[in-house]
């Protein structure tokens, strides 16, 4: 039975599963904010270092098909514990790895961290704020975790992180290698923190947690499966996976070696990039709440997305790439909130529409495997920047033809819905 608490005490314990997810966010972006000196310090390996973002994707997509049955047996709090754990496991093994096999180690036990607090934090939405009317808030400001940190992470590495003498010359910018370390004992610390916090401060009664968990274990994956819509929702998504991940693997790297700029600043407008991602969640919000079809909006967002990815790494000039990253920052990041809200369509079953999203989950941190890889090989292989965008290009072009597929399909669905919905509320 829910229990009665106040909303001072929902939001501060609210607040501490979000500190919990910035610290997995913190130490997910060090990788790309130091992307070209994680490469040098392992033999001016590009594509090892994108791989330090990938095997965090293969962990986090292999234990999204559990997640639901690991919290049905343990809760959410614990599910909190257990990823601060590997964080702190996972970046004390980076830091100290001399071999870049030891950090892929380290960066694989990183991404059980991943499914666990991406499944236990809406989790302690629905369990802190009884009435779904007051969940819009913390919803939306729970799906900024990783933008937060990623912008937490990039502002401040230009304090943290100082030139390395005895490293040399970058092989890819030209100017001095840096120590990236320190963004790692800085993410360390935000886990034992966090960690703390989630020990001391999120004191809801077991049976409480326990009853709103103890169905989600029976959600099966198979049978989403076994809808075609949903498969268009899970390709899409890799989609999406696949482009976001090419580009802020890189984007450091590209300000830094092709524009020109210094570390610091190229630093600071990546963690731009994050707040331009808030924005765009937040304008994509406002206007999928007034449109008469969801599936068009689908299409629209996937056309700007093929057009962002090609411009991706087009421009050598800063103000057209600066240009280049804030369209692509409000074009891509509305891709997985239109997505999310037109999953409501594929089924009439609440079953598949809940199974639908955990594939959305799987495809998400599956897109994002080969994209650092693929673009550092790129690199290492001679090819232009301005080349760098055609993969992703190309990928989302498979988005947008999924996307007018499931708008042929199912928008006569989605007007309907959303016509007998606004006529319930009297609108």
């Amino acid at each position: 039975m829910a229990q009665e608490r106040s909303a001072g005490a929902s939001w501060g314990t609210f607040i501490i599963v979000l500190i919990a997810g910035i610290a997995y966010s913190v130490s997910l972006m060090a990788i790309p904010t130091a992307m070209v000196y994680v490469a040098a310090s392992f033999g001016n390996d590009m594509v090892g270092a994108g791989w330090l973002m990938s095997w965090n994707s293969v962990a986090g997509t292999i234990l999204a098909f559990f997640t639901a049955s690991i919290q049905s047996k343990i809760g959410p709090k614990n599910m909190l514990i257990i990823a601060l754990a590997c964080i702190l496991v996972s970046d004390v093994m980076v830091v100290m790895s001399t071999d870049i096999t030891l950090a892929f180690v380290g960066r694989f036990i990183f991404g059980f961290a991943n499914g666990l607090i991406a499944t236990a934090g809406p989790t302690f939405v629905t369990i802190l704020f009884s009435d779904p009317t007051k969940r819009g808030m913390p919803n939306a400001i729970w799906s900024m975790w990783i933008a937060l940190g990623g912008i937490l992470i990039n502002f401040i590495a230009p304090f943290l992180m100082a030139p390395n003498p005895e490293a040399g010359v970058n092989f890819l910018t030209g100017g001095p290698n840096m120590d990236w370390h320190p963004l790692f004992y800085f993410g360390i610390a935000i886990a034992v923190v966090a960690l703390i916090l989630v020990l001391v401060g999120i004191r809801i009664p077991k049976q409480e947690v326990m009853d709103v968990v103890s169905g989600s274990g029976n959600v099966k994956i198979s049978d989403a499966f076994k809808n075609g819509y949903v498969w268009l929702c899970f390709v899409m998504m890799i989609c999406f996976a696949f482009a976001f991940s090419c580009y802020t693997s890189e984007v450091v790297a590209y300000f830094q070696a092709e524009v020109g700029m210094d570390p610091a600043a190229a630093q600071s407008w990546n963690g731009i990039l994050n707040i331009i991602g808030i924005v765009a969640g937040l304008i994509i919000g406002a206007i999928l709440n007034k449109v008469n079809d969801h599936t068009k909006v689908l299409v629209v967002i996937f056309v700007l997305t093929v057009i962002a990815c090609a411009l991706m790494f087009a421009f050598s000039m800063e103000t057209l790439a600066l240009v280049s990253m804030f369209f692509f920052g409000l074009a891509v990041n509305m891709v997985v909130p239109t997505i999310f809200t037109n999953v409501q369509w594929v089924s009439s079953s609440p079953a598949v529409i809940a199974a639908a999203f955990g594939i959305c989950a799987i495809a998400s941190n599956g897109g994002g495997i080969p994209a650092a890889p693929i673009m550092g090989a790129m690199l290492e292989s001679g090819a232009s920047w301005a080349m760098l965008g055609v993969p992703p290009a190309i990928v989302a072009a498979v988005g947008l033809v999924c996307a007018i597929v499931f708008s042929v399909k199912l928008g006569k669905v989605s007007r309907a819905g959303i016509a007998a919905a606004r006529q319930a509320d009297g609108e």
